[in-house]
C-alpha cells in the first residue's frame, strides 16, 4: 500500500487484463473446484490497458481471490470483459456490504478470521493512482465490482 501511495510504480506496459483474469483465475481454481463454484466468462472485447504489469496483476487477482474466497458452496462466479471495463460477481452472503466501509483498510468480514481485510483496499488503492473508477453493487444475490479502465486505454 505504501508503495503505490508513494507512486513507486511507474513502469508502464500495454497489458491484456482478458489474459490477467485466466492466469489469475488458474491460480484460485483448485479452490474454486472444492467449493464448487461455477465460473461463467463473457469475453465482449479484449480488454487493454496502459499500467504498470505488477499492480494490473494485484487487481485482478484480489478481485478474483476475494470472489473465491467469500463465495459459498456451489456458489457462482461472473466474469465480464468488454471494451472499458472488467466486472466479476459472486454469489456470497444475501445482503449488501457496507459502501461506505467496503474498501477501508482492515474492514473484513467478521466470519473470516484468516482475512486480512487488505485486498479491496488495495484494489482501491490502486485504481486511485491511475485514477480508475471502482464501483460495487449487490443484485440478485451477487456481490459485483466493476472497474472502468477508459482512462488507461491505448491510444488509437
Amino acid at each position: 500500500m505504501a508503495k503505490i501511495e508513494n507512486k513507486q510504480f511507474l513502469g508502464q506496459s500495454l497489458i491484456s487484463i482478458n489474459e490477467l483474469g485466466k492466469e489469475s483465475w488458474a491460480n484460485f481454481e483448485d479452490f474454486a473446484e472444492y467449493k464448487q463454484i461455477k465460473i461463467a466468462i463473457e469475453e465482449e472485447e479484449s480488454l487493454q490497458v496502459i499500467m504498470d504489469t505488477s499492480l494490473a496483476s494485484i487487481l485482478i487477482s484480489n478481485l478474483i481471490k476475494n470472489a473465491v474466497f467469500h463465495n459459498i458452496e456451489s456458489g457462482k462466479i461472473n466474469i465480464s470483459y468488454t471494451k472499458h471495463e472488467f466486472s466479476i460477481c459472486n454469489s456470497g452472503n444475501n445482503a449488501s456490504l457496507l459502501q461506505e466501509n467496503i474498501f477501508t483498510r482492515f474492514q473484513k468480514n467478521a466470519t473470516k478470521t484468516q482475512s486480512t481485510g487488505l485486498g479491496l483496499a488495495v484494489c482501491k488503492a490502486i485504481c486511485d493512482f491511475y485514477e480508475l473508477p471502482i464501483m460495487y453493487h449487490f443484485k440478485d444475490n451477487s456481490h459485483c465490482f466493476t472497474v472502468n479502465f477508459k482512462n488507461i486505454l491505448p491510444q488509437k
